[in-house]
């Protein structure tokens, strides 16, 4: 039957059966006594799992598992390892007294891993630019015994390329003593060119001279033309009959440039044309034959009326352009007559100066064989002087660079013990980089909350334990030296930070650690 007395005992008895809360209580907490007073179903109603703290074994087993296992042999060897995991849990041990937990345990853990990565980087690329300063010492002196022995065989061999660039230069001289000869004749023909390009000079200025009046009236009706707006000649298109004197003008658009369809179908089609203004521009009034010339005349005898200023602009804005072009090339045609027998002589002269070229031609042809047999004494020369020069300058340049070299590496001495003594001091720190950044590692960790007194006086302690340890060969330690710069500091500081050991300090806590500070600053010199 049902053996609860009420309903709430039966709901009371299956709360306690299927849910199961977990409470995590700290012991060292002041309130942890009062709590459970204040509780006592903590006693009666619950398991107590006590845990006061963790194993020797487990404490040692967690550096090995999670800190060493990601740092390879050559950075930190494993006769180190040993040591290292003794000192840390003695480290740890020093601060339970204080409250210390296997959380902050751990934190220490990887605050030490985080630490000696990123030192351990630094030191190792220091160490390697150091290392390299060095090799190239070396490789420069070696360079230097080298040069030497190049310098001494340039010398030898420059001497003999200089005795063979004499004797080819002595060839070239009677050779060209030959040539002086042959040249003559050539400028005589040169002379006789010049005099008749100058007449041709003479004649093309009578034609331009001429060209000259009715050029200006040319352009001033192209650049009218250009001006043409695309919708006003798509408005004259748009007419199904067009006032005729549109009609006589484009008429005599049309018959300049070659197109003898007169027909309105044939004026809309050419003016719907993208490129219209463009062909008009391009227009080259040489094309305009007599024929053609003469009709045109004929037509403007006839519609003369059509194509004056005042009654074609009054007619179409677009068509006024286009009667001024058709009158300017009419003028400018009619030049082209006039000058024709300038042009005429121009081309019997063009001719004759063709003919001038030619027999030069035939000349230069003989002088060419000179030439070559000149030019393959020069090549010759200039291959031996080339290689005399080419030896000289080498040797010049070998000779300054040795000079140059053996003055580096006599400046350089110095430098080199100064970096040999560098990299002997940084070998030396790489062996107490652990103990320093278990020091740095401790600071962050359990001394943030600390005064400035006992901070000081736990890192003592500290570094008194790893020198007994022989994992570090001096009893003090310099945490702002070790984690810091002196650039980093001056920034801290020009960002308001002030300059005294223990904001130092809270400012490398905060900048290094992993943990969510709590930040005690009455002064608010933290947020300012």
């Amino acid at each position: 039957g049902f053996r609860y007395p009420t309903l709430f005992d039966f709901f009371t008895a299956r709360v306690r059966s299927l849910l199961h809360v977990a409470l995590l209580m700290n012991p060292s907490n002041p309130t942890f006594v009062h709590r459970c007073e204040s509780n006592p179903a903590l006693y009666t109603r619950c398991s107590m799992i006590w845990q006061a703290g963790w194993s020797q074994a487990a404490m040692e087993s967690l550096p090995r598992e999670t800190v060493f296992r990601e740092i390879d042999e050559a950075q930190l060897p494993e006769p180190q390892r040993g040591p290292l995991v003794q000192s840390m849990l003695a480290i740890h041990r020093m601060h339970e007294p204080r409250g210390g937990t296997p959380r902050q345990y751990t934190a220490f853990c990887d605050m030490w891993r985080q630490v000696f990565v990123a030192e351990r980087a630094q030191q190792t690329d220091r160490i390697g630019k150091l290392r390299g300063g060095l090799a190239k010492l070396t490789e420069a002196a070696r360079e230097v015994d080298k040069l030497q022995r190049v310098a001494t065989e340039q010398r030898a061999e420059l001497t003999v390329k200089q005795r063979e660039a004499d004797a080819a230069m002595e060839q070239i001289q009677k050779s060209m003593e030959r040539a002086v000869e042959r040249r003559g004749e050539v400028e005589t023909l040169q002379q006789k060119l010049s005099t008749e390009e100058v007449e041709m000079g003479v004649r093309k200025k009578k034609v331009e001279a001429e060209l000259e009046e009715v050029q200006p009236l040319l352009e001033e009706a192209k650049r009218a033309v250009s001006g043409i707006n695309k919708d006003n000649l798509n408005e004259i298109r748009s007419l199904k009959m067009p006032p005729e004197p549109i009609r006589d003008v484009l008429e005599g658009v049309l018959r300049l440039m070659g197109n003898f369809d007169t027909s309105w179908i044939s004026m809309k089609r050419f003016l719907g044309n993208r490129s219209v203004k463009e062909e008009i521009l391009n227009f080259d009034s040489r094309k305009i034959t007599p024929e053609i010339r003469q009709g045109v005349l004929d037509l403007l005898a006839k519609k003369g009326n059509s194509f004056e200023h005042a009654v074609i602009h009054r007619v179409s804005v677009a068509a006024s352009p286009l009667a001024s072009w058709v009158r300017a090339n009419l003028e400018y045609s009619a030049v082209l007559i006039k000058v024709e027998p300038l042009l005429r002589a121009n081309d019997e002269l063009q001719a004759e100066l063709a003919s001038s070229k030619e027999r030069l031609d035939k000349c230069l042809g003989v002088m060419r064989d000179l030439d070559e047999k000149v030019q393959r004494l020069k090549d010759d020369f200039a291959t031996k002087t080339a290689e005399a020069e080419r030896l000289k300058a080498s040797l010049q340049k070998a000779e300054e660079v040795l000079g140059a070299a053996m003055e580096l590496l006599e400046k350089l001495s110095g430098e080199q013990t100064r970096w040999e003594a560098m990299e002997h001091d940084l070998s030396a720190e790489s062996s107490a980089l652990p103990a320093n950044v278990m020091l740095s590692a401790m600071f962050i960790t359990y001394l943030a909350d600390e005064q400035e007194a006992a901070r000081q006086s736990f890192l003592q302690q500290a570094a008194e334990l790893l020198h007994r340890a022989k994992l570090s060969s001096s009893e003090s330690f310099d945490l702002l030296g070790f984690l810091s710069s002196e650039g980093e500091l001056l920034k801290w500081k020009a960002l308001g930070l002030p300059s005294d050991r223990l904001s130092h300090e809270n400012g490398i806590v905060l900048t290094r650690t992993k943990q969510a500070p709590f930040v005690i600053d009455p002064s608010s010199a933290a947020v300012e």
